[in-house]
Protein backbone atom coordinates (compact mmCIF):
# COMPACT_ATOMS: atom_id res chain seq x y z
CA UNK A 1 0.00 0.00 0.00
CA UNK A 2 1.25 3.79 -0.91
CA UNK A 3 1.91 6.76 1.53
CA UNK A 4 -0.50 8.83 0.97
CA UNK A 5 0.89 12.10 -0.34
CA UNK A 6 -2.07 14.48 0.17
CA UNK A 7 -3.19 15.79 3.60
CA UNK A 8 -6.78 14.75 2.51
CA UNK A 9 -5.59 11.18 1.55
CA UNK A 10 -4.04 11.15 5.04
CA UNK A 11 -6.86 12.01 6.90
CA UNK A 12 -9.26 9.55 5.45
CA UNK A 13 -6.96 6.78 5.48
CA UNK A 14 -4.55 5.59 8.12
CA UNK A 15 -3.13 7.83 10.33
CA UNK A 16 -0.65 5.95 12.30
CA UNK A 17 2.68 7.61 10.60
CA UNK A 18 2.50 11.03 9.50
CA UNK A 19 4.67 10.87 5.95
CA UNK A 20 7.01 13.66 5.60
CA UNK A 21 5.37 15.30 2.29
CA UNK A 22 2.03 14.97 4.02
CA UNK A 23 4.21 16.61 7.35
CA UNK A 24 5.40 19.38 4.92
CA UNK A 25 1.95 20.43 3.54
CA UNK A 26 0.43 20.52 7.22
CA UNK A 27 3.08 22.79 8.06
CA UNK A 28 2.79 25.18 4.81
CA UNK A 29 -0.55 25.32 5.42
CA UNK A 30 -1.17 25.69 9.41
CA UNK A 31 2.07 27.40 10.60
CA UNK A 32 1.48 30.69 9.54
CA UNK A 33 -1.71 30.64 11.34
CA UNK A 34 -0.52 28.81 14.24
CA UNK A 35 2.27 31.17 14.97
CA UNK A 36 -0.22 34.00 14.86
CA UNK A 37 -2.31 32.14 16.98
CA UNK A 38 0.68 31.38 19.34
CA UNK A 39 1.95 35.07 19.11
CA UNK A 40 -1.55 36.51 20.51
CA UNK A 41 -2.05 34.46 24.01
CA UNK A 42 1.82 35.62 24.26
CA UNK A 43 1.36 39.14 23.66
CA UNK A 44 2.15 41.24 26.52
CA UNK A 45 3.35 38.05 28.81
CA UNK A 46 7.22 37.06 29.87
CA UNK A 47 8.08 34.28 27.65
CA UNK A 48 12.02 33.83 25.93
CA UNK A 49 9.70 31.81 23.16
CA UNK A 50 7.66 33.73 20.24
CA UNK A 51 4.67 32.43 18.66
CA UNK A 52 6.94 30.70 15.73
CA UNK A 53 8.70 28.38 18.51
CA UNK A 54 5.22 27.45 20.35
CA UNK A 55 3.69 26.60 16.49
CA UNK A 56 6.57 24.44 15.81
CA UNK A 57 6.60 22.60 19.16
CA UNK A 58 2.89 22.42 18.61
CA UNK A 59 3.21 20.36 15.43
CA UNK A 60 5.82 18.74 16.40
CA UNK A 61 3.94 17.38 19.30
CA UNK A 62 0.59 16.96 16.35
CA UNK A 63 3.20 14.40 14.76
CA UNK A 64 4.07 12.66 17.60
CA UNK A 65 0.84 12.26 19.25
CA UNK A 66 -0.80 11.09 15.78
CA UNK A 67 2.34 8.05 15.62
CA UNK A 68 0.69 7.05 19.27
CA UNK A 69 -3.02 7.29 17.84
CA UNK A 70 -3.58 10.37 20.44
CA UNK A 71 -6.08 12.08 17.89
CA UNK A 72 -8.81 8.21 17.66
CA UNK A 73 -11.41 11.87 15.80
CA UNK A 74 -9.07 13.20 13.72
CA UNK A 75 -11.11 12.67 10.70
CA UNK A 76 -11.24 16.09 8.47
CA UNK A 77 -9.70 19.17 8.53
CA UNK A 78 -11.77 20.37 10.46
CA UNK A 79 -10.91 18.31 13.31
CA UNK A 80 -6.77 19.09 12.33
CA UNK A 81 -7.79 22.94 13.15
CA UNK A 82 -9.81 22.18 16.12
CA UNK A 83 -6.68 19.86 17.32
CA UNK A 84 -3.82 21.80 16.68
CA UNK A 85 -5.25 25.51 18.28
CA UNK A 86 -5.70 23.56 21.30
CA UNK A 87 -1.95 22.61 20.95
CA UNK A 88 -0.83 25.35 20.34
CA UNK A 89 -2.50 27.41 22.96
CA UNK A 90 -1.77 24.49 25.79
CA UNK A 91 2.17 25.47 24.64
CA UNK A 92 1.77 29.33 24.48
CA UNK A 93 0.33 29.03 28.04
CA UNK A 94 3.11 26.16 29.29
CA UNK A 95 5.78 28.42 27.56
CA UNK A 96 4.72 31.59 29.80
CA UNK A 97 4.29 29.36 33.10
CA UNK A 98 7.60 27.80 32.90
CA UNK A 99 9.15 31.26 32.34
CA UNK A 100 7.51 32.16 35.37
CA UNK A 101 9.17 29.17 37.68
CA UNK A 102 12.32 30.01 35.83
CA UNK A 103 12.07 34.01 37.41
CA UNK A 104 10.83 32.63 41.18
CA UNK A 105 14.00 30.56 40.64
CA UNK A 106 12.66 26.76 39.69
CA UNK A 107 15.13 24.60 38.11
CA UNK A 108 18.00 26.93 38.49
CA UNK A 109 21.31 25.16 40.71
CA UNK A 110 21.28 27.36 44.06
CA UNK A 111 23.62 29.96 44.05
CA UNK A 112 26.76 30.10 45.64
CA UNK A 113 26.48 31.61 48.88
CA UNK A 114 30.38 31.98 49.92
CA UNK A 115 30.29 35.73 49.48
CA UNK A 116 26.64 36.76 51.33
CA UNK A 117 27.27 38.29 54.42
CA UNK A 118 25.98 36.22 57.72
CA UNK A 119 23.47 37.05 59.87
CA UNK A 120 25.89 37.11 62.68
CA UNK A 121 27.61 39.81 63.44
CA UNK A 122 31.12 39.93 62.97
CA UNK A 123 33.24 40.14 66.74
CA UNK A 124 33.90 44.12 66.61
CA UNK A 125 30.09 44.98 65.83
CA UNK A 126 29.27 41.85 68.58
CA UNK A 127 31.41 44.35 70.79
CA UNK A 128 30.45 47.58 69.82
CA UNK A 129 26.92 46.25 70.51
CA UNK A 130 27.58 44.72 74.09
CA UNK A 131 29.46 47.82 75.06
CA UNK A 132 26.32 50.15 74.06
CA UNK A 133 23.66 47.57 75.06
CA UNK A 134 25.60 47.48 78.66
CA UNK A 135 25.59 51.77 78.99
CA UNK A 136 21.59 51.94 78.06
CA UNK A 137 21.13 48.64 80.54
CA UNK A 138 22.88 50.64 83.20
CA UNK A 139 21.01 53.59 83.51
CA UNK A 140 17.74 51.67 84.08
CA UNK A 141 16.39 50.79 87.34
CA UNK A 142 16.49 47.00 87.92
CA UNK A 143 12.88 46.17 86.92
CA UNK A 144 13.20 48.38 83.80
CA UNK A 145 16.72 46.58 83.47
CA UNK A 146 15.06 43.09 83.46
CA UNK A 147 12.44 43.95 80.91
CA UNK A 148 15.21 45.37 78.70
CA UNK A 149 17.15 41.95 78.65
CA UNK A 150 14.20 40.11 78.19
CA UNK A 151 13.33 42.06 75.04
CA UNK A 152 17.01 41.78 73.95
CA UNK A 153 16.41 38.06 74.05
CA UNK A 154 13.34 38.58 72.14
CA UNK A 155 10.83 37.49 74.32
CA UNK A 156 6.81 39.09 73.49
CA UNK A 157 4.92 41.23 75.69
CA UNK A 158 3.14 37.99 76.88
CA UNK A 159 6.23 36.32 78.10
CA UNK A 160 7.21 38.80 79.70
CA UNK A 161 3.89 39.79 81.63
CA UNK A 162 3.79 36.22 82.88
CA UNK A 163 7.15 36.41 84.05
CA UNK A 164 6.66 39.48 86.01
CA UNK A 165 3.20 37.73 86.92
CA UNK A 166 1.16 41.53 85.69
CA UNK A 167 -0.87 42.26 82.61
CA UNK A 168 0.56 42.42 79.25
CA UNK A 169 -0.60 46.65 79.21
CA UNK A 170 1.64 47.28 82.27
CA UNK A 171 4.72 45.61 80.12
CA UNK A 172 4.00 47.89 76.90
CA UNK A 173 3.83 51.07 79.46
CA UNK A 174 7.16 50.26 81.45
CA UNK A 175 8.65 49.57 77.57
CA UNK A 176 7.66 53.33 76.73
CA UNK A 177 9.03 54.08 80.00
CA UNK A 178 12.03 52.93 79.00
CA UNK A 179 12.29 54.17 75.86
CA UNK A 180 11.46 57.40 77.21
CA UNK A 181 14.35 57.30 79.64
CA UNK A 182 16.63 56.35 76.88
CA UNK A 183 15.84 58.88 74.42
CA UNK A 184 16.66 61.50 77.42
CA UNK A 185 19.59 59.98 78.26
CA UNK A 186 20.75 60.19 74.84
CA UNK A 187 19.54 64.06 74.34
CA UNK A 188 22.14 64.44 77.87
CA UNK A 189 24.52 62.79 76.21
CA UNK A 190 24.54 64.92 72.93
CA UNK A 191 24.91 68.01 74.62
Amino acid sequence: MSKPTTLGQWLAGDKSDVPEKVAAKIWRAYFGKLASLAGSHLRGKRSLRDGEDVALTALNQLVDAVKRDKFPKLNDKNDLWAILVRLTANKAKQAVRSENQLKRGHGMEKADLDGIRSPEPDPAEAALFAESASEYLRILPEELRQIAIWKLECRTNIEIAELMDCVESTVERKLKLICERWRAWQASEVV
